[in-house]
């Protein structure tokens, strides 16, 4: 669960900063393991859409100016 919706829940306090950088670091070492595993051949897609989605909350979440929906 990321530390928004945990917040949300009642389940923690206010996210702090060190909540979202170790979210960010969860979602560039799943964006890497995605790629090499299609680099070795890897075809099933459900690991591609599970991690570009939670990428895309999380630029949504930074209001990343870059991002095109």
């Amino acid at each position: 669960m990321e530390p928004r919706a945990k917040y949300e829940a009642g389940c923690s306090a206010e996210p702090e900063e060190e909540d979202y950088q170790a979210n960010r670091d969860r979602l560039l070492a799943a964006a890497y393991h995605a790629l090499r595993s299609y680099q070795y051949g890897n075809c099933i897609t459900e690991l591609a859409n599970a991690v570009v989605n939670e990428i895309e909350k999380e630029l949504i979440r930074i209001n990343y100016k870059g991002f095109i929906r």
